[in-house]
């Protein structure tokens, strides 16, 4: 009987894998048009580009339709043809940018659960559509924060994050390379930022057992909670944390006073089905197996977050993995972590 406990427990962290293995259609390999040959990433969509869009008044929210770009593959299924990008300002300074579904209601994680504000007005305006959007970007930004979105009018299209102080460009969606390009399926979702090579520290993107908080390329980081131990090093452990912050070094390396220097953010995807993160240390692509795109970008301060605008304000601090009788000390610790 121990032995066949400790024979499930080694094949726990293989669920993953063997879920994978089961889900992928034969074409995964390569795309329906020969692109991707042998060694190299499959393309697995095409993106989208930009229908229409509005912006409120303020200039602090935007809403924009999304149409399938005329190319597509058949692996992992169909794609969503028409999606729908929110972005606007909430308590903190803190950027929401959800995109999902257009047509048809999609899982994501219950109101009642995390209690958040409804998409921004400029949603309301979609219908009936505004005209399609003229000019190459359109952005938005608010008194109340130190971030900048801006919309970029691309084929495919693409959007950015930056700091409207310094100018450092903190999530960046454009890519050149298809196998990076936004892919929305209804069970597979794929959004890749570039980051800046040397001045971008990551830490975060739970629960795992590294040798070093700070996140090493060229890894995959699978968020799919097993009830393994903690001594057991890179694999998925109990729980699941798609957050990451991101520290800055100046542009002309590590010290200095230069672009972005000593400054934090964070960022959030709000999703609760398993995912994959791929960190490769110039980007960061996310392959989720489901829901929708929900993410929110915490400005900080400069060499620390604020916690007023961090996920903490959205979902709690997280817990460690306890047993029952631990659980009464849970309040404690909660209101000593407020302090």
């Amino acid at each position: 009987m121990r032995r066949s406990r400790d024979r499930r427990r080694r094949l726990l962290p293989l669920l993953p894998w063997i879920l994978c293995l089961l889900s992928c259609p034969p074409d995964v390999r390569a795309s329906d048009d020969g692109d991707g040959g042998e060694g190299t990433a499959p393309v697995v969509g095409y993106g989208y580009t930009v229908g229409s869009v509005a912006v409120d008044p303020p200039g602090t929210a935007l809403a924009a339709v999304l149409r399938l770009v005329n190319r597509t593959t058949s692996a992992y299924g169909p794609d969503v043809e028409n999606l729908r990008l929110v972005a606007g300002f909430e308590a903190g300074g803190r950027l929401r940018v959800r995109i999902t579904d257009a047509d048809h209601r999609r899982w994501e994680v219950p109101d009642d659960l995390i209690p958040r504000r409804s998409p921004s007005p400029p949603n309301r305006t979609l219908t009936p559509p505004p005209p399609p959007l003229s000019g190459s970007r359109r952005r938005i930004s608010a008194a109340s924060s130190d971030l900048v979105f801006v919309l970029r009018n691309t084929t495919p299209f693409s959007f950015a994050v930056s700091r409207r102080s310094s100018g450092d460009v903190l999530f960046d969606t454009s890519a050149s390379d298809p196998a990076a390009f936004l892919v929305f399926k209804d069970q597979y979702l794929q959004l890749a930022s570039s980051l800046p090579p040397g001045r971008s520290s990551l830490y975060g993107i739970g629960e795992h057992t590294k040798p070093s908080l700070r996140l090493q390329p060229n890894q995959t980081l699978t968020l799919w909670n097993a009830d393994i131990a903690s001594a057991n090093p890179d694999v998925n452990l109990y729980g699941s944390h798609p957050f990451y912050m991101d520290v800055r070094s100046s542009a002309g390396g590590r010290g200095g006073g230069g672009v972005g220097a000593g400054t934090s953010h964070g960022v959030l995807l709000l999703n609760s089905n398993g995912m994959d993160v791929v960190y490769t240390g110039d980007r960061i692509t996310y392959r989720v197996i489901g829901g929708v795109l929900d993410l929110y970008f915490s400005p900080g301060r400069r060499r620390r977050l604020s916690w007023s605008s961090t996920p903490s304000s959205l979902a709690g601090r997280p817990q460690c993995h306890t047993g029952p009788s631990d659980f009464i000390n849970a309040g404690g610790v909660t209101r000593m972590s407020q302090t």
